[in-house]
């Protein structure tokens, strides 16, 4: 199991409803992709932390999966601060606001995306398409698919490692040559899991066959209706603001 898969299942959430916790978090996402937040963004925030204590989730791998989309997400808001015209780079109008507010939406639609892989596991979201009506074909493949990039992912840590153990880092130039040599052999690993993969889906029955017999949590109306309704506030006070102010 990868870190992440590991506090997906020791998530003090693991065992809710996947529901529940996709109305709330899900929600979100929706809420800073669609409607202005602007000031309400603080209060998404606030929903978060509170679902990472909660939930306790590990604050570090949190950090750390996040740090990625951050880099990608600042890269992405230079063309809203600066443009290239005949006269060198110029500052766009309104850009360094535009690029904050556009940071701040993604950074929290982002965390809230995250954090619903952080506390639920895999089996439990897949169980879950099915009951909601996903084609089970999609399902299995979609099962099988994270399965080969898992393994893939381990068997390029233990290869890195080896490498590591033989010398490989020792100096700019070994490490060069092994990390291509590991991408090389990792290509042709990935090619021969996918055909055996292939080969796999074209021998096996109906998907739905495979199912196995396994516990549902109980899905508690309450935490729903209460997240829907926190979720309708949250869009009516970043759409209409507070009913005092104007």
């Amino acid at each position: 199991m990868n870190p992440l898969e590991r506090a997906a299942a020791r998530s003090a959430w693991a065992t809710r409803h996947v529901t529940e916790k996709a109305v709330l978090l899900l929600g979100l996402v929706v809420v800073c992709v669609a409607v202005p937040v602007g000031w309400v963004s603080c209060l998404i925030a606030a929903t978060l932390l509170w679902v990472v204590i909660a939930a306790n989730v590990p604050f570090r791998l949190l950090l750390a999966l996040l740090l990625a989309p951050m880099m990608f997400i600042l890269l992405s808001l230079v063309p809203l601060t600066v443009v290239i015209s005949p006269e060198g780079l110029v500052w766009v109008p309104d850009g360094p606001s535009t690029a904050v507010m556009v940071f701040i939406r993604s950074m929290l639609a982002t965390t809230a995306t995250i954090l619903f892989s952080l506390t639920t596991p895999m089996p439990e979201i897949f169980r879950w398409l099915r009951s909601i009506g996903v084609p089970q074909y999609l399902v299995h493949v979609l099962s099988l698919t994270y399965t080969m990039t898992s393994t893939l992912l381990t068997t390029a840590r233990t290869m890195w490692e080896s490498q590591a153990m033989r010398l490989g880092h020792s100096n700019r130039r070994r490490w060069i040559r092994s990390l291509a040599d590991q991408a090389a052999s990792l290509f042709v690993h990935a090619f021969s899991r996918a055909r055996r993969l292939q080969e796999g889906l074209e021998l096996r029955a109906e998907a739905g066959s495979m199912l196995v017999l396994s516990h549902t949590p109980t899905l508690r109306k309450s935490f729903v209706v209460g997240s829907v309704a926190w979720l309708g506030l949250l869009t009516a006070l970043a759409v209409r603001g507070l009913p005092w102010v104007h």
